[in-house]
């Protein structure tokens, strides 16, 4: 009982976990960060099995992890004190007035993979084809890249991404240099608005058609992105999300007609680009005012500019090789288009092999 006494310290500290514990246990279970932007740890069942291989404790840890009560706050103090240390990155984003990706641990031959295997699919569907690959944001903005940081060269890498996939390429570095910072969000990956309208104009002066002119642009502030949801930052500002919309264009899912082309429900979250055509079904279809059907190979760069495209054709038919099985040839063969094209962002083409593992169904 002396020795107890003798040590207060380390009593408070323990009352202090057990608290946390106990509160962490009783609050009401969250099922999704929407800071984090990701879907929480969900209850488990203890079994016996699961104690001998040591899952119940792993679940038990990853658990109390997700759902410490206080856990937003918490991440956002310890993030805060990163940026009093002058800390430049964390989670693979760069940190600054701007959020960017760190480019130096990405894989250079995965993007180059990626290419040769747009080259191949062009090649096996029989389709006059162009790709819109869209640049990361620090080659737009380079200015706010940390001290000393040496990026990637992704003007080079598109360039011989270029020549490896044999397609027609769209130059989208040059339409969106005018634009500096506006063309990409400050807390996420994707174009704004007006970086979208660059590239389609840019795009339709390569088709020789004529850009459309009669959308709505909509906006939506409290938008916190990708970015942000890595390495969320206390007092960051948040973008305005923007979003142009043009009148007669329909969207179907799994042979439903939605009754938009945003999600209202993913509207009210910090994450409102999930909202551009519900997310990344592995198939979809646009349906427009003009001739023609028009085969897109996409990622969800494509999201916001699918609908001024659609303008110009009769359907868009829109694949997403990282949510499906079906092989591109044969779904390209069937939807009656004369023409496709691939609209990804690098980040994709440089981390995710989906393309390229297309490729093996022409093998077989």
């Amino acid at each position: 009982m002396q020795s107890i006494k003798r040590m207060p310290l380390y009593i408070l500290c323990m009352a202090v976990l057990v608290s946390l514990m106990l509160l962490t246990v009783l609050s009401p279970r969250r099922e999704r960060s929407d800071m984090e932007n990701r879907t929480l740890a969900e209850p488990f069942a203890v079994t016996a099995e699961g104690i001998l291989s040591g899952d119940v404790t792993r679940q038990t840890e990853d658990y109390l992890t997700d759902h410490f009560i206080g856990r937003d706050q918490f991440i956002l103090l310890q993030n805060g004190l990163d940026a009093a240390m002058l800390r430049t990155e964390k989670n693979g984003i760069l940190l600054g007035s701007r959020l960017m990706a760190d480019t130096q641990y990405m894989n250079t031959s995965t993007a180059l993979e990626n290419a040769n295997a747009m080259g191949e699919l062009a090649a096996a569907a029989h389709a006059d084809t162009t790709a819109v690959i869209a640049p990361l944001s620090a080659a737009v903005t380079p200015e706010r890249l940390p001290p000393f940081y040496r990026p990637l060269d992704q003007k080079a890498l598109l360039e011989d991404m270029r020549g490896l996939s044999g397609l027609a390429w769209l130059d989208t570095l040059s339409a969106l240099l005018p634009l500096g910072e506006a063309a990409y969000y400050r807390s996420d990956h994707h174009w704004t608005a007006d970086g979208v309208k660059a590239v389609y104009k840019a795009l339709c002066g390569m088709w020789g058609i004529t850009p459309k002119t009669d959308v709505e642009r909509l906006r939506y502030d409290g938008f916190y992105g990708g970015y942000y949801a890595k390495a969320p930052r206390p007092f960051f500002p948040a973008d305005t999300f923007t979003f142009d919309e043009p009148a007669g264009i329909t969207l179907e899912i799994r042979g439903e007609t939605m009754p938009g082309l945003l999600d209202e429900r993913l509207l009210g979250r910090r994450d409102k680009y999930a909202a551009v055509l519900y997310g990344n079904p592995g198939r979809s279809t646009l349906y427009g005012p003009g001739e023609g059907v028009l085969f897109v190979v996409k990622d969800s760069f494509a999201n916001a500019l699918l609908p001024l495209l659609a303008q110009h054709f009769a359907r868009v038919e829109v694949f997403d090789p990282r949510y499906t099985l079906e092989p591109l040839p044969e779904a390209y063969a069937a939807s009656g288009a004369k023409n496709l094209l691939f609209v990804c962002g690098l980040t994709t083409l440089l981390n995710d092999r989906s393309l390229i593992l297309q490729t093996g169904w022409e093998a077989e």
